[in-house]
């Protein structure tokens, strides 16, 4: 008989092997390794202390992330950031783990149970025991799919989201701070997806006061163009983009960290990615050094007071699901998806493109759209590989409302990846 404790263990090991045991040797070899250098040139960057500089930095903890392990980590990285950027606000934006990691556990563990006749504890178990004695590989079918399907839509909590938002990205954008969010793991999807929603509440002009930096990030993207640390021996992310679609992988790997006993995953934040050992010097650098350029680059924009057209930035990457029944048609009925503004005696082109579909399909539409206070444009639908781009003077409204759908269809479940981003170019004096 297991002790309840030690069976306890054993589970959460568990959720880190499911994530982990499809990398192999042969996976690590198509990662695209780049320099330190390619990824931030300056090292050693510390910000000069301003009584006028509203700073905030938020720690977006990853999954299996208990509070206690998600404090101490947030003390850790605190002390680091706070040396190099004085006057100083810090908050810890607590997620807990969702779903999706206990979906993949559980597939795990009934195809254990009726493969091989065990019993539920026992599936359970001899799940954990493989990991934990490099055993076989484990069961993937229906693994693969539930990986697959993690992203910003489906890996997140709206209620922890919600307090994201409202209790501390809206009110400290608000009262006039600049924000770097550090987040880690399953926490990219969170700030992700934060940023995006205060881009359609708020607008560019105070969502650009945001900048993400991802660590071990599962992410396709980084929101508003941010800088990322993924170490190539990860087997977390491996795992994540042996099994992800064209339109789901994740950004490449631009780290390479020794591997340690201290954690087989090389996932960990502490212990591998913001180690105090020197197999962490370059990643622990690289993150604190992207933290600091973040700040730098906030602040360098307010000062030089940017032309708006300059300073203007807007590239969303997306997905429009279909689950049926579906009975929602119209393009307007929903609110719009995203919003941004078009600065003063300017031109911006909008771009939308259908970039992959899951199942991958030329029969399915998705439909883009946008509003300005002077009406509404041509629906434009749009298949796997086709493109739309439109020319918006200021003329046309300032304000602009981005709408994505997809038409009544009696198809079966199918996802669309999309790109929308727009430029902007000065009008001729």
């Amino acid at each position: 008989m297991l002790h309840t404790r030690f069976f306890q263990k054993l589970l959460i090991t568990l959720t880190v092997s499911i994530l982990s045991f499809n990398t192999n040797a042969n996976d690590k070899n198509n990662i695209v390794i780049h320099s330190l250098s390619d990824a931030f040139e300056s090292r050693n960057l510390t910000l000069d202390n301003s009584s006028d500089t509203k700073r905030l930095f938020v720690y977006v903890n990853g999954m299996l992330t208990n509070p206690v392990d998600a404090d101490t980590n947030f003390r850790h990285i605190s002390s680091m950031i706070r040396a190099r950027v004085p006057s100083l606000v810090l908050r810890k934006a607590y997620n807990q783990s969702q779903g999706f990691v206990k979906d993949v556990a559980q597939v795990a563990a009934q195809q254990l149970e009726q493969d091989n006749a065990y019993t539920t504890k026992d599936a359970w178990y001899h799940t954990a025991l493989n990991f934990l004695t490099d055993n076989t590989r484990l069961p993937i079918t229906g693994v693969q799919y539930l990986i697959a399907k993690a992203d910003e839509y489906n890996s997140v909590s709206e209620s922890d989201l919600n307090n994201h938002i409202n209790n501390i990205y809206v009110p400290f954008l608000d009262a006039g701070y600049h924000i770097v969010v550090l987040s880690h793991s399953q926490g990219n999807f969170y700030a992700n997806s934060a940023w995006e929603q205060i881009l359609a509440a708020k607008g560019l002009d105070v969502a650009r006061k945001m900048k993400i930096v991802g660590v071990a990030t599962p992410a396709a993207y980084v929101a508003n163009d941010g800088d990322y640390v993924t170490n190539s021996g990860d087997l977390i992310i491996n795992a994540v983009r042996f099994v992800a679609t064209s339109g789901r992988q994740p950004k490449e790997s631009n780290i390479s960290i020794a591997a340690s006993s201290k954690d087989k995953s090389g996932h960990s934040l502490i212990t591998t990615y913001m180690g105090v050992d020197s197999r962490s010097n370059d990643s622990r650098e690289t993150i604190v050094n992207a933290v600091v350029k973040a700040f730098a680059e906030l602040e360098s924009e307010e000062e030089e007071e940017l032309d708006a057209c300059d300073a203007f930035i807007f590239n969303i990457q997306g997905s429009e699901r279909h689950s049926p029944p579906h009975s929602k048609h119209d393009l307007w009925s929903s609110s719009p998806r995203y919003k941004f503004t078009i600065p003063d005696e300017s031109t911006v082109t909008l771009s939308m493109a259908v970039v992959g579909m899951e199942p991958n399909s030329n029969g399915y539409i998705v439909s883009f759209g946008y509003e300005t206070p002077l009406g509404r444009s041509t629906p434009y639908s749009l298949k796997i590989n086709q493109n739309k781009t439109l020319t918006l003077p200021s003329s046309n409204g300032r304000a602009v409302n981005v709408y994505v759908s997809h038409p009544t269809t009696n198809e079966a479940e199918y996802e669309a990846f999309f790109n929308i981003s727009a430029t902007c170019e000065k009008d001729e004096q």
